[in-house]
């Protein structure tokens, strides 16, 4: 768990480069998948909570994004 933490913390930078919520989102799938797949999750979880994550990062000022 502790790994997939310090991961996604490292992920959540590029998320701020992007340009809109489907970008984010997106980006965050696919960080979702790749950290799960590291870590032995379910892949389909990982998706769903990494594009949840990266779509509303900027509503919540956690991303870093520029809006």
């Amino acid at each position: 768990m502790r790994k997939f933490i310090v991961l996604g913390l490292l992920a959540m930078p590029l998320t701020a480069c992007m340009d809109n919520d489907i970008q984010r989102g997106l980006l965050g799938a696919g960080v979702g998948v790749a950290l799960t797949s590291v870590t032995g999750g379910n892949l389909y979880t990982g998706a769903v909570i990494g594009g949840l994550f990266g779509t509303v990062c900027d509503d919540v000022n956690v991303c870093g994004a520029r809006y």
